[in-house]
């Protein structure tokens, strides 16, 4: 994969190393050797996805891809009405990064075919791209712009009120405009002006297929992070169920601590009272008195352990 311009692609390093290292960024590159470096390519890719935006551009690299005569993928929109599926170019209906790469594994696979369609949409850039023919092409349309000026219509088309029109209200316009140009004897036919409404029909029509796809993409998205946001609130649920049974263990074992400290208190309690008695014991005159006797006592005791072992 080669690239060049400006900027720099921040996704290499989530690559893996194999994949990361197929990808070339040549950054600017000189303007007088693209040429060059455009014939090394055996496919174009246009990426892009169908929205108002791709809808209303058309990029400047897709005449020079054209140009080379090589197969040239782009989404549907915008000039992709002019070309045919699998003739003259590869239409993208969806412009993912999936689909990228399985037009370009079938075009890699067949040659021959990838070949037919590379010299077919050179035919279309010769047709609509060439600069003296495209220079001629819009002279003609000042003459003849200059020539019909009607400053009564003029007036009429730059009269819209609304920022924003519906489809519906833009070809009712058009229409009107249309029919009182033929009504202004302005050498339109009646075919010439149903063609053109024709056409800009069919331009409207592709207009509202790429909104609506991107309006479905949208939504398939949207419905992606709802589920995504239920599925983490479903495991923020879980772990707030976790850490309040993890809670209530903690209190368990605090209460059960608290009742050992109390049997332990207890415990110390009855030894210190049963120490005063031992103390109160050894410090009265009875226990002095009888030392004597506990001491002979212990004596024959003593003696009587040591005959019973011999």
């Amino acid at each position: 994969l080669l690239r060049a311009g400006l900027g720099s692609l921040d996704f290499l390093e989530q690559l893996p190393p194999e994949s990361a290292s197929a990808v070339s960024d040549l950054g600017v590159y000189p303007k007088p050797e693209l040429p060059d470096l455009l014939a090394l390519a055996d496919v174009f890719v246009q990426p892009g996805r169908i929205d108002p935006f791709e809808d209303l551009r058309l990029p400047g690299k897709v005449p020079e891809f054209l140009a080379m005569g090589r197969p040239v993928l782009m989404p549907d929109v915008n000039i992709s009405h002019l070309f045919k599926d699998g003739v003259d170019a590869v239409i993208l209906p969806t412009g993912c990064a999936e689909e990228i790469a399985s037009k370009c594994i079938d075009l890699f696979s067949e040659p021959q075919q990838a070949d037919r369609i590379g010299r077919a949409g050179r035919l279309l850039a010769e047709k609509y791209f060439d600069v003296r023919s495209q220079a001629c092409r819009l002279e003609n349309v000042y003459k003849t712009t200059c020539h019909h000026f009607n400053p009564a219509i003029a007036s009429k088309v730059w009269q819209v009120k609304d920022e924003y029109m519906p489809i519906t209200s833009l070809l009712a316009r058009r229409l009107r405009l249309l029919a009182e140009l033929r009504s202004a004897k302005l050498g339109f036919k009646t075919g010439e002006i149903l063609k053109e409404h024709a056409r800009y029909i069919d331009l409207m029509q592709q207009r509202v297929k790429g909104l609506e796809v991107a309006v479905t993409e949208r939504d398939g998205q949207i419905g992606d992070l709802n589920q995504a946001v239920a599925e983490r609130d479903g495991q923020i649920g879980d772990l707030n169920q976790a850490v309040a049974e993890r809670d209530g263990q903690i209190g368990d074992l605090n209460q059960a601590v608290t009742e050992r400290d109390g049997q332990i208190g207890n415990l110390n309690q009855a030894l210190a009272e049963r120490y005063e008695v031992i103390r109160q014991v050894l410090c009265s005159n009875s226990w002095r008195i009888t030392r004597p006797l506990r001491t002979v006592k212990s004596f024959f005791t003593t003696k009587s352990d040591v005959d019973n072992q011999k």
